[in-house]
């Protein structure tokens, strides 16, 4: 995919529920199987789904626990989502898996 896209982030911080935060992102990738785009933000500790229209599906909070930095994400190719965290003086760096679960 080529060219210029532009995400609403009012739509983003609408789908978070909140009514103050901030939306920086660190990293997007493409889902393999749904061709939607997952995009993290380490500030707020944020992951937005963007479906193929550049339109927000959904956003989730990430956990600061499990992730104190999250700054990367990938896919597989059957769908696991890979995120990466920087570490920090009290926790280490580290990369979670998350399984791919076929929509019912």
């Amino acid at each position: 995919m080529t060219g210029h896209h532009t995400i609403n982030v009012g739509e983003i911080i609408e789908a978070s529920g909140k009514k103050k935060v901030a939306f920086e992102p660190s990293a997007l990738a493409r889902h393999p199987l749904t061709g939607e785009w997952y995009i993290v933000s380490s500030v707020n500790k944020m992951l937005a789904v963007i479906n193929e229209q550049w339109q927000v599906k959904a956003t989730y909070p990430l956990s600061r626990k499990l992730l104190a930095q999250p700054e990367g994400i990938a896919f597989d190719g059957t769908g696991n989502m890979y995120i990466s965290s920087e570490g920090d003086e009290l926790q280490a760096g580290r990369i979670l898996k998350f399984a791919y679960k076929k929509p019912q």
